[in-house]
């Protein structure tokens, strides 16, 4: 019975560390100060119906992290990021044939690898090593930005967190900054069009 239940808490542990913590519904705030420019419209935000809700981020040599609520999470952020520019930002499942309209047909988010360290342990003729990474978040994006149902342009980029970290319990704010920064870089982009 003792081997029966050291062996349970052994693949509960190992369970546990085979993935990143869960990342559920948050809010952040993107700076935008220096760019803020009034655009004297309302602002439909838009995701496509392809972008999912709940998301695994998977990639070769990384833990996976499930996300939670994120079209949610996006949606919020974009709304912070144009609310003090916009007579009134709009969530909707279609562009608005009145004012701006910020269509999202594309959003990926994925880890890069920004460094990485070789942990050696043990002793003797038992010796392991094993790889541990520093983390930042990379996101893709492609938005296309109408005005009065006319396209003014296609908005697009690869964005990086400004913060990274070798420690998984770290990785939800890695991913929060990823968003973050991408929401600013859309602003930055969608003034240049406006």
């Amino acid at each position: 019975m003792k081997f029966i239940n050291i062996f349970c808490v052994l693949i509960l542990l190992f369970f546990n560390c085979c993935k990143l913590p869960t990342v559920g519904y948050f809010i952040t705030q993107p700076f935008i100060k220096a760019y803020e420019t009034k655009f004297d419209n309302n602002m439909t935000i838009v995701l496509d119906e392809t972008i999912s809700d709940t998301l695994i981020i998977k990639s070769p040599g990384i833990k996976k992290m499930t996300i939670l609520s994120f079209r949610h999470s996006v949606e919020d952020a974009l709304k912070n990021t144009f609310k003090n520019s916009c007579v009134e930002v709009i969530i909707s499942n279609s562009f608005n044939k009145k004012g701006y309209s910020l269509v999202f047909v594309k959003l990926k988010p994925d880890w890069n690898k920004k460094s990485s360290k070789t942990i050696v342990s043990g002793g003797g003729g038992n010796v392991r090593s094993s790889t541990i990474y520093e983390l930042e978040t990379k996101i893709s994006y492609e938005a296309i930005l109408y005005l009065d149902g006319k396209k003014l342009g296609v908005i697009d980029g690869i964005v990086f967190s400004e913060k990274s970290s070798f420690k998984p319990r770290e990785t939800p704010d890695v991913f929060k900054d990823g968003i973050k920064k991408m929401c600013e870089d859309v602003y930055k982009k969608t003034v240049v069009l406006k």
